[in-house]
């Protein structure tokens, strides 16, 4: 959504929380882990894109919709972007006082690592493609997917840490990671459990209009957390690596 201002600027939904004292906190700790390109809703001007390059950066729309997802409003992530910054009781749930930066940088890593699998799988010779990674193409190409994605794995939280988890905003890295790093180390963990996604993920997103229905998005993600504690066993090496990495 783009509303104009009294100077007839482009004005984005995010715009309105950029003097918001929650935004301006995360902004300077954004700064400080070095990651570029948070500007808490404010719109850059040419200085801040000639600032932003390289990998190790996250504008705070992204950082909004991986936050949305993860806590499980996947639905919200995906069609209503916009409401997020414009609306308060959306607003506060997805950007409560206690969130974080390091937070934030956790959930979106989880996002940039899912969307890397789809970019690689899409990148590899289909000749070559085994039929699974086929279906997860094919899963990942559906409106959606991404957002459900995340959605589902925040679901799985506890058994990737081996803990019972009171309170998911308090998760965090141990180490002040970059995002290409901070997705590393999420990699071999999305790429467990995506195996589950296309059989599991899929009636939510197979609709015409994805993820509108959080009763089919519920017994989706509740079948997929089944799934991934049935093969808990399984995965235990991939899963009690990533716990060495995780805070909460």
């Amino acid at each position: 959504i783009v509303r104009f201002n009294n100077r007839q600027n482009p004005t984005q939904a995010s715009d309105f929380r950029s003097n918001d004292g929650i935004q301006r906190r995360l902004v300077e700790d954004f700064t400080k882990l070095g990651v570029v390109g948070y500007n808490g809703g404010r719109r850059g001007g040419a200085e801040d894109v000639i600032r932003r390059p390289g990998e190790n950066q996250l504008s705070a729309e992204t950082a909004a919709q991986a936050l949305a997802a993860f806590h499980g409003a996947a639905e919200v992530a995906y069609h209503q972007k916009s409401k997020i910054w414009e609306q308060d009781d959306i607003y506060s749930r997805v950007f409560p006082e206690r969130v974080t930066a390091k937070h934030i940088l956790f959930v979106s890593s989880l996002m940039r690592a899912i969307e890397m699998e789809k970019t690689k799988l899409g990148r590899s010779d289909p000749a070559d493609r085994l039929q699974d990674q086929t279906d997860l193409l094919d899963w990942l190409s559906l409106r959606g997917s991404i957002v459900l994605a995340v959605e589902a794995i925040g679901s799985v939280i506890e058994i990737l840490v081996g803990a019972a988890v009171t309170d998911s905003y308090t998760l965090t890295f141990k180490k002040n990671l970059a995002i290409p790093a901070a997705s590393e180390v999420w990699q071999p963990v999305v790429e467990s459990l995506l195996a589950f996604a296309p059989d599991q993920l899929r009636d939510p997103l197979v609709t015409s209009s994805p993820l509108r229905n959080r009763g089919a998005v519920d017994k989706a993600v509740s079948n997929f957390r089944a799934q991934v504690n049935a093969a808990r066993r399984h995965n235990k090496d991939t899963f009690e690596a990533f716990a060495k990495h995780v805070t909460h």
